[in-house]
């Protein structure tokens, strides 16, 4: 099961906080919600499974992992960078 990671930082101090948090919960949020309910689904595929759905189900968990991912590494990690660069430079 996974699960969606907090915030970074008190986001009142990026850019827009009504922004960030709307893209943390429904952007993010959705991405890994979406994940967890696909792999329940594919959890519960059997031999009778036809090949189309168990493939239609594989490619919607590449995307919402690779959603959650992107979300999760890349964009968290860049917006604590900036703002982690404006505290040094207003030091």
């Amino acid at each position: 099961m996974h699960s969606v990671k907090p915030l970074p930082s008190d986001p009142s101090k990026l850019l827009s906080e009504r922004l960030l948090v709307w893209h943390h919960e429904n952007n993010y949020g959705g991405a890994v919600k979406n994940l967890n309910r696909t792999e329940e689904e594919l959890a519960r595929v059997t031999k009778d499974t036809p090949p189309l759905l168990v493939a239609a189900l594989k490619e919607r968990e590449l995307t919402f992992a690779n959603s959650a991912t992107l979300h999760a590494f890349i964009q968290w990690d860049e917006v604590n960078r900036r703002l982690e660069n404006a505290q040094r430079r207003a030091a």
